[in-house]
């Protein structure tokens, strides 16, 4: 009640100042208006006659353009003088006739015995280990495949902010502090009014708040931080879709009235 007594109050002053504006300006006007044509109808009836100025006309004659100047004369082209051709000269360089090493004939590796292992199986197969099975089989079973990606969390829903209220366990703002307080006042110029802050809150499958964004500021930044920390303590039931927990995004309109 006082704030709408406050608001009245403060209307009422403007409707006067306005009124006070345009008197001054139309007054204004209708003086500087009188001023004008005065000093026309006075500059009318003062105006002298005087004789038209006599203006002197001298003609000239234009002088012949001098004759264009001759071409330059054409400079010979001096043809290059042939160069000397120079023959080379190819010197015969005798080596000496070196005859080639015979390379020795390099010896054997000796050749080791191909011993049994106690164990073994007669006419064993290489890459075999000691003391193997017979008609035994090679371990080359395949990797095993890989485990299947996990599925991509589902997108939220939108929904209205009214379905987002009625989720809502509990949860508010509380009074303002003194310094949010004085800088929200500070934005409304030290008068008493409303802010207004929008914020899109998104909810999990398992109800908690996973993020919460800005969407239209108030004004005062220190009102907006107040409200964003006030809104991460909140608590909400999961949204059920076809009986399971569905993530979902809506919209929350905060009015602080500022009185």
């Amino acid at each position: 009640m006082f704030g709408e007594l406050l608001i009245e109050i403060q209307r009422q002053k403007n409707a006067r100042r306005r009124r006070i504006y345009v008197f001054s300006f139309t007054t204004s006007v209708i003086l500087i208006g009188a001023l004008i044509v005065g000093a026309i109808i006075y500059a009318l009836f003062n105006i002298e006659d005087l004789p038209p100025p006599s203006v002197a006309v001298t003609f000239f004659a234009a002088a012949p353009p001098p004759p264009p100047p001759p071409p330059p004369a054409r400079k010979k082209r001096e043809q290059p003088k042939p160069k000397p051709v120079v023959q080379p000269t190819v010197q015969q360089v005798k080596q000496p006739l070196v005859q080639p090493k015979q390379k020795e004939p390099e010896p054997e590796p000796d050749k080791e015995e191909d011993h049994g292992v106690e164990g073994g199986v007669e006419g064993g197969v290489p890459g075999g280990v000691v003391g193997g099975v017979l008609g035994g089989e090679r371990d080359n079973k395949p990797p095993p495949p890989p485990p299947p990606k996990p599925e991509p969390p589902p997108k939220p829903k939108v929904v209205q902010a009214t379905v987002l209220e009625s989720q809502k366990i509990s949860g508010g703002i509380p009074p303002l502090p003194p310094n949010v307080k004085e800088q929200a006042f500070n934005a409304l110029g030290n008068q008493p009014g409303m802010l207004t802050a929008i914020f899109k809150v998104c909810i999990g499958a398992d109800g908690a708040i996973s993020s919460i964004n800005l969407m239209k500021p108030s004004g005062s930044a220190a009102l907006d931080d107040f409200i964003k920390s006030n809104l991460k303590t909140w608590r909400y039931r999961p949204y059920m879709i076809d009986g399971k927990p569905t993530p979902i995004c809506g919209t929350k309109v905060f009015n602080i009235n500022l009185q």
